[in-house]
Order: C-alpha cells, then sequence, then structure tokens
C-alpha cells in the first residue's frame, strides 16, 4: 500500500513542478508591475516635493529682492544719511590735485634692492 501511495506522491510531485513555472511566471510578472508601480508614485511624491520646494525658494528670493529694493531705494538712503553723517558737498571742500605729466616713467620701489645671492644671505645673517 505504501508503494502506491509513494507512486503517487512522486507523480504529485513532478505534476508540481511542471505546472510551477506556468503559475509562477504571470505571479512574477504581476509582482513585477507592483513593484514599478510603487516606484513611480515614489518618484511623483519626490517631484511634487522638489516643486514645493524650488516654489518657497523662490517666493524667497522675490521677498529678498523686494526688500534690497526697498533698503537701496533712493528716497530710503536719502532720509538715512543725515543720521549716517552723509551731508551734500559745499562748494569748494572739494579740492581736486593733479599730477605733472611726464614722459618718463614712475621709479619702481624695487630699483633700490640689490639681488640677493646664497653667499650674501649668509653673511648677512652672520652664518659662516
Amino acid at each position: 500500500m505504501t508503494r502506491r501511495f509513494a507512486g503517487r506522491r512522486v507523480a504529485v510531485f513532478w505534476g508540481l513542478v511542471k505546472w510551477l513555472p506556468v503559475v509562477a511566471l504571470p505571479f512574477g510578472v504581476f509582482l513585477f508591475e507592483t513593484w514599478l508601480q510603487v516606484r513611480i508614485y515614489e518618484r511623483g511624491y519626490d517631484a511634487s516635493q522638489l516643486r514645493r520646494e524650488i516654489k518657497d525658494v523662490n517666493a524667497h528670493i522675490d521677498r529678498l529682492q523686494e526688500r534690497v529694493d526697498e533698503l537701496t531705494a533712493l528716497k530710503r538712503v536719502s532720509e538715512r544719511a543725515p543720521d549716517l553723517g552723509l551731508v551734500p558737498i559745499e562748494p569748494g571742500q572739494v579740492e581736486v590735485l593733479y599730477a605733472p605729466s611726464t614722459t618718463e616713467r614712475a621709479p619702481s620701489p624695487f630699483l633700490s634692492i640689490e639681488p640677493i645671492t646664497i653667499a650674501n644671505a649668509e653673511s648677512a645673517h652672520g652664518s659662516p
């Protein structure tokens, strides 16, 4: 009797082995499709977060630009100038100096420095 059941078990096992690819293939395809959909939703969520951040940063840049425009407005600067000690120039207050024009080149401050060699450097520092 066990022989009869043993033969039947082997037949069932080989039947499962034959049908396993038929069942596993659609299951694998559906599993892969589900995984792809999850990845697509994750990417969409990340993209929407980035769009929201870009929108917030652009709004912040606009607010900062408005503040810069407000702070550099000529009216505001002219109102605060006396508080900062800035006053209009009075006639004769500024004196313009002109250097005499010469065709010679200006002397270089490095012309008075002699080139130094290793021997000169050692003797200048007291080394033998």
